[in-house]
């Protein structure tokens, strides 16, 4: 091929190549421009006889008038090529004008890989597939998109707090996501493990974006490992059974570590092991030893509410209430009933209850005595009546108590294990109530009274119920046993272990934005997903939230993409036609720009 020939076979408008003569008119004026020549004159000789530097500078000044040549020839020449709309054609990685990168952050990231971790490796391959703008989608559970065309340094500073998760993988549903994020000349670049725990198949998926036209690259960060973990958790009253896998491809010895002791087994190939531990009140760390490449699942967490005491006063002048009789039947308490004026002490009770009374015969500092003991760490619940009225209750409540009122109805404000599916109807007589600060309530009154309500006194705890037995039908609705054994239950932290015990992943809600402490730190929410493994700590619960997860703790596993990922149609190789336009009248315009700061420097301008 003849230079013309290819001259034209790499512009799209060959037209535009005519532009090139007005390179002409400027080869003209250098070559016949006047030469200069020496010339003596009477009043420089004196000048150009200082040691030849006059010749010097002739020189130079020749030199940098060519110069000045070389800057119009090629400026014109790139100005003048433009017009032909040049193009070439270049690898599809150096010219995407967008990159999404989707990474992966679920739990089998964490294993080890090549000296650090998969996660780790990932997030470096990352800062160096960074484009002219950047996305950035997480594989998790769900997908989530961190960053939508971001600059270079907005992508960077992403990445830097990234961290990994406990949560399972859905990689096919993130590539999805992100190549819907694509919207000109991209890449998608996946940086995973490829172990895939939900959702659809990552190799059809690849293929199917790959028909679409968009170029996907793969970056596997699998590597063959020896792992054993903790797949599953039977968590019992009595006993819990701690279940290990051996994924190894031969026979593993390993020992279960408890706060007690340590239990030790030794599991087949692809076997699992049973381990049965005590449960014990609080929260107890297990540790599966000896460590491996995979550290997420060798540790896990167990979570069991110690159970307060459960010994009740219940003080009153009338033994005859519906409550009185409710109180003596539940099961979760061990009452006993006080008749005024007769107190037994009260270092013998963990929860006093005040019920209707004669004031003449309530014993002059009983309240004083039972608030000294709630700030002590006790509980005290007052069921409201009008036999209460001007009592003194100090600082032992939990709202603020104003005038009596008239016929509320009562509504739930918050539907929690307490609450849910109940109906409380209407009471006759109220106390407007407003809550203090750091109080729970339960539910109100039409006018916004407090009418059940919980916050705490010193380390103690006190509870409102302001719906008087004389005063409402509630007594009669076979909801109201419900409701206090419910109460009562969760007074003592008696509830089911399911509610203690987590795995990551689970989502958890609550009736109002609640303060959620865990491993990464302290957030408030009404709402949240337990993306970490550890005890989290929530309305003075201990949570437990472990991996548990078979299939996660596969890390090992052989992969079924081995063949699609080693195809190289899958790894951004693909030529595409790019205008170069853009880039020649850039140039021709900076060799413009630098131009006159030359003259401004040589003082011409």
């Amino acid at each position: 091929m003849n230079p013309l020939d290819w001259a034209i076979s790499q512009v799209d408008n060959p037209l535009g190549l005519y532009a090139l003569l007005a390179l002409l008119p400027l080869l003209i004026l250098y070559f016949v421009r006047p030469q200069i020549r020496d010339q003596a004159i009477p009043s420089l000789m004196f000048l150009i006889k200082l040691s030849g530097k006059s010749k010097m500078f002739f020189f130079i000044r020749r030199f940098i008038q060519d110069f000045l040549f070389l800057f119009h020839f090629l400026m014109i020449l790139l100005l003048a090529a433009a017009v032909a709309q040049p193009f070439a054609m270049l690898n599809s990685k150096l010219v995407a004008d967008e990159t999404v990168l989707v990474i992966d952050t679920s739990a089998s990231m964490q294993s080890s890989y090549e000296g650090t971790t998969r996660f780790a490796k990932a997030l470096d391959l990352a800062q160096q597939n960074l484009g002219t703008t950047t996305s950035i989608v997480l594989i998790g559970k769900t997908p989530k998109v961190l960053l939508e065309a971001g600059k270079p340094k907005d992508a960077k500073e992403m990445l830097a707090s990234l961290k990994p998760t406990g949560l399972s993988s859905n990689i096919a549903d993130a590539m999805l996501v992100g190549a819907n994020l694509l919207k000109g000349n991209g890449k998608l670049i996946v940086l995973s493990d490829f172990l895939s725990t939900t959702g659809p198949d990552v190799g059809i998926t690849a293929n199917l974006l790959k028909a679409r036209g968009i170029d996907v690259e793969l970056i596997n960060l699998h590597s063959e490992m020896d792992n054993a973990g903790i797949i599953t958790l039977n968590i019992g009253e009595q006993h819990t059974d701690v279940y290990v896998k051996n994924y190894a491809a031969k026979e593993k010895s390993i020992r279960l570590s408890t706060p007690a002791t340590t239990y030790e087994a030794t599991i087949k190939p692809g076997s699992v092991e049973v381990i049965t531990i005590p449960t014990v009140d609080g929260t107890q760390t297990l540790k599966l030893l000896p460590d491996d490449g995979f550290p997420t699942d060798n540790t896990a967490w167990v979570s069991k509410p110690p159970k307060l005491g459960n010994r009740v006063l219940y003080i009153t002048s009338d033994d005859k209430t519906y409550f009185k009789s409710l109180l003596t039947s539940l099961p979760v308490v061990e009452t006993t009933v006080a008749v005024l004026p007769i107190i037994p002490d009260f270092n013998n009770y963990d929860i006093f209850i005040l019920g209707p009374v004669k004031q003449d015969l309530l014993l002059t500092g009983t309240l004083e005595r039972i608030e000294d003991q709630v700030k002590g760490g006790k509980t005290f619940i007052l069921m409201a009546d009008p036999s209460q009225k001007g009592l003194n209750f100090g600082g032992l409540l939990p709202v603020a108590l104003g005038d009596q009122k008239s016929n509320g109805v009562v509504e739930p404000i918050v539907k929690d294990e307490v609450t849910q599916d109940l109906l409380f109807g209407l009471t006759k007589t109220y106390w407007s109530a407003s809550p203090k600060e750091n109080t729970k309530v339960f539910a109100a009154a039409g006018d916004n009274s407090s009418i059940i309500a919980l916050g705490s006194v010193g380390k103690g705890r006190s509870l409102y119920f302001g719906i008087p037995e004389s005063a409402s039908d509630f007594k009669l609705s076979t909801d109201y046993p419900l409701f206090w054994n419910r109460m009562f239950s969760s007074l003592l932290g008696i509830g089911e272990l399911s509610n203690y015990n987590h795995q990551t992943g689970d989502l958890m809600t609550f009736s109002q934005p609640t303060t959620i402490v865990g491993p990464r730190g302290t957030t408030t929410a009404s709402s949240y997903t337990f993306a970490d493994t550890g005890v989290y700590r929530i309305d003075g619960k201990d949570i437990a939230v472990n991996l548990a997860s078979e299939a996660e703790s596969n890390v090992g596993k052989t992969q079924e993409l081995k063949a699609l990922l080693e195809q190289g149609s899958l790894q951004g190789d693909k030529v595409v036609k790019t205008s170069l336009v853009k880039p020649f009248i850039l140039a021709g315009l900076l060799l413009l720009l630098v131009e006159l700061l030359f003259l401004k420097y040589r003082g011409d301008i």
